[in-house]
């Protein structure tokens, strides 16, 4: 599963040992600039194959669900939460199961912000199974991928606790400065909204990691923007007595 910042997770699955196939509980991740994988120091609490692994939307938390672990088919689900910044360790949580153990199930982010909906599959006697069911989770996002300097990031989000505090955290990548932490309270509805942030043009060209954490809750969400420059170059022409002069100006 590929994350926000293009390293990619993998989790679980199964090798073959001298007494045949076994599940596996650890992950790795894919380094894309080092194009080397490097062992997750946590793994998942349960051993499985045949799961799901979702990115989930304006979140950036992957959810593992389902699968089968030495040939029983699972309910559990568990999520890995990537850190704040592109170069740090996530980690591993569980979340709630589904209502019906099943593998191979059939799974969409695309429903509604902060749904995933999850149908099909099969049980532990490899009957088909035909009932769906959904999972709710926190979201955080910005109103634009890029902002000019001097402009207003309007920060919102939905399915936080209704009444609680949300801290946000901002990484640059680069990393060259540092800034405070913001919070918003999320409304009666678990809705968000922050617009205390603006970069500056110290920030050029650099991308910013917006990371939420839910104070009641624990729930976590994350997502990215970037302050990069554009370079806009005029062309002016002048008749001379000698043919037409032009003239750049960046």
């Amino acid at each position: 599963t590929t994350l926000l910042d293009g390293r990619v997770l993998i989790a679980g699955g199964s090798t073959i040992g001298d007494n045949g196939p076994t599940d596996l509980a650890s992950a790795e991740i894919l380094d894309r600039e080092a194009n080397a994988f490097v062992s997750s120091p946590t793994g998942l609490s349960a051993a499985r194959t045949d799961h799901r692994a979702l990115l989930l939307p304006n979140n950036n938390s992957v959810l593992i669900f389902g699968g089968t672990s030495q040939g029983t088919a699972t309910a559990s689900a568990e999520l890995y939460v990537p850190a704040g910044g592109s170069s740090q360790t996530g980690e591993f949580q569980t979340t709630g199961s589904m209502a019906t153990a099943r593998s191979s199930a059939a799974a969409s982010v695309s429903l509604a912000d902060g749904l995933l909906l999850v149908a099909g599959g099969t049980d532990s006697d490899r009957n088909t199974l035909a009932s769906s069911e959904l999972y709710r989770f926190a979201t955080v996002k910005t109103d634009a991928p890029d902002y000019a300097p001097g402009s207003t990031v309007t920060i919102t989000g939905s399915g936080w606790q209704p009444g609680e505090t949300v801290i946000f955290q901002l990484v640059e990548a680069p990393l060259v400065d540092t800034h405070p932490l913001l919070h918003a309270t999320a409304d009666a509805s678990g809705n968000i909204l922050n617009n205390d942030f603006s970069p500056d043009f110290h920030d050029a060209n650099i991308r910013f990691y917006l990371s939420a954490v839910g104070q009641v809750s624990g729930f976590a969400a994350q997502t990215t923007f970037t302050d990069a420059v554009t370079a806009t170059i005029t062309v002016t022409k002048k008749l001379t007595p000698n043919g037409i002069a032009m003239s750049l100006k960046s």
